[in-house]
């Protein structure tokens, strides 16, 4: 375990991804397998410029779908989910249960068909999404939103759904219960939590649900003095709940998660080689939070230079891959198109890998997920013309 403190603020990650344009767009997702449950959803996403329905910008984005707190919208997030989005990312923030009166079961299969259906959707030509989304995906939550992410961790395994990470923002105990749910929890989690949160108190709701957490690799940063509402926009119902907050004001928290959230989702999203020292030296940085990380050896980052090449990049026939640095019974290169498609599958030894690929597969981006006995990463190759 390493726990780590800081002292200057640093807002570099936010800041940087103002600049970017970011598009937004509505869309409804039907579920058949519940009596075809509407979905609605509010996207952001990188575009070409700022505007509705504007054009994706170039290349493939992942995932994360976004659940909102209690009695709340998806659009009270909008500068958290803007400054995701211009970071490289397409945030699907889902709008169903806003009720009083919420499934919270419900809400979170809602999260997860979203995150499993959009990489599918982006293989359909004709729709905005269209050869955008990469099938690299993340749930994350705000309080209510934040335990439904983990009821939908709990449920992707059973439901043949692979999700990549998790995130919560003071995320809340559900019913069924999220820490109950924690158990069968094995993907990487994070959670960030106000220690001056009185509508979902830590001892209460934060700590139990990462204690809980069966993963190999757990962060849990402790925002000092935040409350429970800093993460979303000010205006919204969350506001009745903290009247007499007086703690951290509401620019800092939003900018502290957003650079939080960025590089968590930067190393297990986009495979930043960068990405996990910026988490884990994050507190140097910064007076207002407490870090601590709890990750596997097994599960820790690999330095990007011990990684096995894959060549050429980009490929037309075949695509040769090095050999592991210890090889073994285990090691595999399997290929995924951007719906999360299967598309070439090898497994070896002792030798170098070639992966044949078949000569209709059309040209653009892939994901190849590559294994080295225990070690597991992945990375975007590209097919030629």
């Amino acid at each position: 375990m390493q726990r780590i403190f800081g002292c200057v603020l640093l807002l570099a990650c936010g800041a940087a991804a103002a600049q970017t344009p970011t598009g937004r767009s509505t869309l409804t997702l039907i579920d058949p397998t519940r009596g075809n449950r509407e979905i609605p959803l509010e996207l952001y996403y990188p575009a070409t410029s700022a505007g509705t329905d504007v054009p994706f910008a170039a290349g493939a984005f992942p995932v994360i779908a976004f659940g909102h707190g209690f009695a709340m919208q998806p659009t009270d997030y909008g500068t958290l989910a803007d400054g995701l989005a211009a970071a490289g990312y397409l945030v699907a923030s889902v709008g169903s249960e806003t009720g009083f009166a919420p499934s919270h079961a419900d809400f979170g299969l809602d999260l997860l068909f979203t995150a499993a259906t959009l990489p599918q959707l982006a293989t359909e030509p004709g729709n905005l999404l269209s050869g955008h989304v990469l099938p690299r995906r993340a749930i994350a939550g705000h309080s209510m939103g934040g335990g439904a992410t983990w009821l939908a961790a709990a449920a992707a395994a059973p439901a043949g759904v692979a999700l990549d990470c998790i995130a919560g923002l003071a995320p809340a105990e559900t019913n069924p219960s999220a820490i109950a749910a924690a158990s069968a929890v094995g993907i990487p989690s994070l959670i960030l939590s106000g220690d001056a949160d009185a509508v979902t108190p830590p001892a209460d709701h934060h700590l139990p649900i990462h204690d809980a957490t069966a993963a190999d690799c757990r962060a849990f940063v402790s925002i000092l003095d935040g409350g429970h509402c800093g993460y979303a926009d000010g205006g919204s119902l969350c506001d009745l709940g903290e009247l007499f907050f007086s703690g951290l004001d509401r620019p800092t928290q939003t900018a502290l998660t957003l650079d939080l959230l960025t590089v968590w989702f930067d190393h297990h999203l986009k495979d930043d080689p960068d990405a996990w020292s910026l988490l884990t030296s994050y507190d140097a940085s910064s007076p207002h939070t407490v870090t601590t990380v709890d990750c596997a050896a097994s599960v820790a980052p690999h330095a990007a230079s011990a990684l096995p090449a894959a060549f050429p990049n980009p490929f037309t026939d075949v695509l040769h891959l090095a050999p592991c640095p210890q090889p073994s019974a285990a090691d595999r290169a399997v290929l995924f198109a951007l719906g999360g498609q299967r598309v070439a599958d090898i497994a070896g030894s002792t030798t170098a890998l070639t992966l044949p690929i078949d000569p209709t597969l059309p040209a653009g981006p892939y994901l190849l997920q590559r294994t080295c006995g225990t070690a597991s990463w992945r990375e975007i190759v590209v097919r030629a013309e």
